[in-house]
């Protein structure tokens, strides 16, 4: 759902869709309620933030979808080279991703 269609939606009087225009992170909760194939979050610990696979894992328990996270030690020493993980860090998850892989696709 795009920033128009919220708007719209609020001014039809949804109430969530106030909260999800003002709150990106309500919207990525939203976003990832709706995603159906199994989710692995991974980051590493000194990317610019790991709420996001903190916080969407924790919205997705319990709710029967496949979802597993992992917040990998620090990668490099600052937030850019952490942020990098998914790139330069197959050393560091690739096993954990192909057992994911693996069990669920």
């Amino acid at each position: 759902m795009d920033q128009r269609e919220l708007v719209e939606l609020a001014r039809r009087g949804d109430p969530d869709a106030f909260a999800r225009l003002v709150d990106p992170a309500l919207a990525r909760l939203d976003a990832a309620a709706r995603l159906t194939p199994p989710i692995f979050f991974i980051q590493a610990a000194n990317d610019y933030s790991v709420r996001p696979t903190i916080e969407l894992a924790a919205a997705l328990e319990g709710t029967g979808k496949v979802v597993q996270s992992k917040v990998y030690p620090a990668f490099g020493l600052t937030r850019d080279e952490g942020h990098q993980l998914y790139m330069q860090g197959p050393a560091l998850w690739g096993e954990d991703v192909r057992r994911f892989l693996e069990r669920w696709l």
